[in-house]
C-alpha cells in the first residue's frame, strides 16, 4: 500500500509504515540543514500506529539548491527559502520560520525558515524543534495554538520546547489514516505483541506460546514438530542415509544399513594376494600376483595399488602386474588389490613388502 503524491511519500509496507518528507532547501549550509534533518527524525521517530502496533518510521530526503524556490521550482519536494535574519509580519510579529501552507496528502509546499531556526529561546531550557514542528505541516498538521483546544500545549504542534514538545497519538493516528486509510496495519500484524490475540493461535514472544508440548509457534499458527528419525525416508542431521528413502546417498559398493549408515556391501567373493607374500623383500622385477575365489565369472576388473595410488588395472585372468622395484624408492611399501564385480561390489587385499636395490 503507497501513496506517493509529491512531498511527503506514505508507504505501509507488510507491518511497518514508512513516511519520508522530501525536503530541498535554499541558502543553508549541509550541517545546519543536517540539524535541522536530526530534529525532525527524532522528534518523528518511535511511534506506532493501530492495535497491532506497527511501527511509524519517518525520514527525510533532502537536497540543497542554487538559486531561490521561485527561481528554482522543485516539483516533487517542499522547497525551503533559508535566510540570515527573522521575518516581520505586517502586525509586526517575528517568525524564526513558517510553511506557507499544510501539505493535503503529501502535496509539496513552500516555506520559508531563518538560521534561528532551532535556536535557544530566552529562559528556556532544552532543545527548541522549531524544525520538527515546520516538518508536522508536511505531514498534513494543522497549528495548535488555540488555547481553547483540548490538546492546546500538549503537542509539538503547539510547542517547540520541554517535554511535550512531541506527536501526540491522535495526530499520528491522523497522518496515517488521512494517507494510507485505516487498514494500514492490519490483523496479522498483531503477531509478536507478546499477546495471543483474536484469530491466533499463539505467539512466539510470549512464554508460554499457547502451543500444546511438542508444537512450535510459527507465524502464530501451532505446528506438530515431527522428531527427524531414522527410517522417516530423508537424510537428517548425522545421517549418511535413509534405508527407506529412494535417493541412494551412499557410494558405489556401499549400502545403507538400519542404523542409517553407508556400510560396505559383503562381497561374494574375496580376492588373495598369492604373490610376493606378506613382509617378503624384494630386489628384482616379479610379478605381483592375486586370486578371486566366488564368483569369478562376475570380476571385470583388478586393480593394483603401491601406497594407495592406483599403478594398473587388469581386466582380464590372471591377475597380475609386473612390479619394477627400480621404480620405486627402497623401503617398506603397501601393495594393495582390489576386485571389481559388474554390479560395483569390490572386495580387497593387501600385503607389505620392502624394496632393496640389488648391488
Amino acid at each position: 500500500m503507497t501513496a506517493a503524491y509529491a512531498g511527503t511519500i506514505y508507504e505501509a509496507s507488510g507491518c511497518e509504515i514508512r513516511i519520508t518528507i522530501k525536503i530541498a532547501f535554499s541558502g543553508a549550509d549541509n550541517a545546519t540543514i543536517q540539524a535541522w534533518v536530526k530534529d525532525i527524525e527524532s522528534v518523528w521517530n518511535g511511534y506506532t500506529y493501530g492495535d497491532c502496533k506497527c511501527p511509524v518510521k519517518v525520514s527525510v530526503d533532502w537536497k540543497s539548491i542554487t538559486g531561490s524556490c521561485e527561481q528554482n521550482p522543485q516539483p516533487g519536494y517542499h522547497c525551503i527559502d533559508v535566510t540570515q535574519d527573522y521575518a516581520h509580519d505586517t502586525a509586526g510579529k517575528i517568525y524564526r520560520g513558517y510553511m506557507k501552507g499544510v501539505s493535503a496528502k503529501g502535496t509539496d509546499t513552500l516555506g520559508w525558515w531563518s538560521l534561528h531556526m532551532n535556536e535557544p529561546l530566552p529562559g528556556v531550557q532544552g532543545t527548541i524543534h522549531d524544525a520538527a514542528h515546520e516538518a508536522g505541516h508536511m505531514l498534513g498538521l494543522q497549528d495548535d495554538y488555540n488555547a481553547t483546544s483540548n490538546t492546546y500545549g500538549e503537542n509539538i504542534m503547539g510547542l517547540t520546547w520541554g517535554d511535550k514538545a512531541k506527536p501526540i497519538q491522535a495526530q499520528i493516528n491522523k497522518i496515517v489514516e488521512t494517507n494510507l486509510g485505516s487498514n494500514a496495519c492490519q490483523k496479522q500484524c498483531c503477531c509478536g505483541n507478546k499477546k495471543i490475540d483474536e484469530g491466533e493461535e499463539c505467539d512466539p514472544s510470549v512464554k508460554p506460546t499457547g502451543c500444546e508440548e511438542g508444537a512450535l509457534c510459527v507465524s502464530c499458527k501451532c505446528f506438530v514438530i515431527i522428531e527427524p528419525k531414522c527410517g522417516d525416508g530423508k537424510v537428517n542431521g548425522n545421517e549418511e542415509c535413509d534405508y527407506k528413502s529412494s535417493n541412494n546417498t551412499c557410494k558405489q559398493g556401499e549400502e545403507c544399513n538400519s542404523d542409517c549408515k553407508c556400510v560396505k556391501i559383503e562381497s561374494n567373493f574375496k580376492i588373495t594376494i598369492t604373490d610376493p607374500e606378506d613382509g617378503e623383500t624384494i630386489d628384482d622385477v616379479i610379478y605381483v600376483k592375486a586370486k578371486v575365489e566366488g564368483n569369478e565369472s562376475e570380476i571385470e576388473k583388478v586393480k593394483f595399488y603401491v601406497d594407495g595410488e592406483s599403478v594398473y588395472t587388469d581386466e582380464e585372468e590372471p591377475w597380475k602386474w609386473q612390479l619394477d622395484p627400480e621404480e620405486f624408492d627402497e623401503g617398506e611399501h603397501t601393495i594393495k588389490v582390489r576386485a571389481y564385480d559388474k554390479e560395483g561390489n569390490t572386495t580387497e587385499d593387501e600385503i607389505e613388502i620392502e624394496i632393496v636395490y640389488s648391488s
